[in-house]
C-alpha cells in the first residue's frame, strides 16, 4: 500500500479514470459466473486495464492470457483476430479459468498465485513447503514475481475503494460502459470506413474495437462485433452500405490459413 501510494498514485488516478469503462462489463461477468467481484481489479496489476498490454512473455489482453491458456479457454487468435484483447471475450474466459483454479486449491490466494505463475509453480511450491496450503507458508517457495503479486492485488483492491482517503481521485476519466453499443458486421470493413460511416476518428474505432489486429473486420462468412458509442450507431447502419465503396482497392483479400499441428513422432510410426 505504502508503495502505491509514494510511487504510483498517478497510475492509480489512471485506473480510476478507466474504470467505468471496463468495471461494468467485469462485475456483470463476475456476478454471472458467481465469482467475488474483487477480482474485477485483478486486470488493473496485470495490465493496468490497458487491452493492448503485451508482456514480455507474450502474455496479451486485459487479463494478460499467454496463448496456450487462451487456446484452452476457447479464445481465438489468428492473423487477424486476438480475443485475447476484446474486453467481454476476454473477461468470459478470464471467469472460466478463475473459477477452474479456484476448484483446485479450494483458496483465493493460491488460485490468483496459480493465475499468474501456473498450478505447476504452485503445486511445487506446496510440495517444498512440506504440504503447506497457505499462500504465506509458501510464498518464499514462489517465483520472486508471484511472491508480491497477491499482496500487489491485495493493495490495490485496498486503494480502489478508499482511494480518497489518501488523496488519489480519477484523472482522463473514460466513457462509461453505459454508454456503448455493439452492432453486428456481415461484410468485410475498414476502420477508416466505419470511422467515416459513424462520424469519428479511427483512433477511436480501434481503441472500442482492440481484437481486430489489422484495423480491419473479417466478416467473410461469420458475422463479427463492432463497438460503437450508442449515439453514433443510427448513423453507422445509415452509412454502412455506401462506405464500402469507399477506396475499395485498399480493402484486403481474406485469407484464414488453418493453424499448423504438431506433432511429435513416436517409434514406429509412418508417413
Amino acid at each position: 500500500v505504502a508503495l502505491y501510494v509514494s510511487k504510483r498514485k498517478r497510475g492509480l488516478s489512471t485506473m480510476l479514470g478507466r474504470a467505468p469503462a471496463f468495471f461494468p462489463l467485469f462485475e456483470e461477468m463476475l456476478d454471472r459466473a458467481e465469482l467475488p467481484l474483487e477480482l474485477k481489479y485483478l486486470p488493473i496489476v496485470e495490465s493496468a486495464l490497458n487491452p493492448e498490454a503485451r508482456s514480455p512473455a507474450g502474455a496479451r489482453g486485459l487479463w494478460q492470457f499467454m496463448y496456450y491458456t487462451a487456446k484452452a479457454e476457447g479464445l481465438r487468435i489468428d492473423s487477424y483476430i486476438d480475443e485475447r484483447k476484446d474486453p467481454q471475450r476476454s473477461t468470459e474466459a478470464a471467469c472460466n479459468h478463475l473459477k477452474k483454479l479456484y476448484e483446485i486449491y479450494d483458496d483465493w490466494y493460491l488460485a490468483l498465485a496459480a493465475y499468474n505463475a501456473g498450478p505447476g509453480n504452485v503445486n511445487r511450491a506446496i510440495r517444498r513447503s512440506g504440504g503447506k496450503r497457505s499462500f504465506w507458508e509458501i510464498r518464499f517457495f514462489l517465483p520472486r514475481e508471484t511472491r508480491n503479486y497477491v499482496p500487489a492485488f491485495m493493495a490495490v483492491v485496498y486503494l480502489m475503494e478508499y482511494h480518497a482517503e489518501h488523496n488519489i481521485y480519477p484523472i482522463d476519466v473514460r466513457p462509461p460502459h453505459a454508454l456503448l453499443d455493439t452492432v453486428n458486421v456481415h461484410e468485410v470493413l475498414r476502420f477508416d470506413q466505419i470511422a467515416q460511416a459513424a462520424g469519428i476518428n479511427v483512433s477511436d474505432v480501434a481503441h472500442l474495437n482492440p481484437m481486430y489486429r489489422l484495423d480491419v473486420i473479417p466478416a467473410t462468412i461469420e458475422h463479427w462485433p463492432l463497438v460503437l458509442p450508442s449515439s453514433k450507431i443510427p448513423s453507422f447502419l445509415a452509412m454502412q452500405d455506401s462506405v464500402r465503396n469507399v477506396k475499395p482497392e485498399l480493402t484486403p483479400d481474406i485469407v484464414f490459413v488453418p493453424e499448423p499441428v504438431t506433432y511429435r513422432v513416436k517409434s514406429g510410426d509412418v508417413l
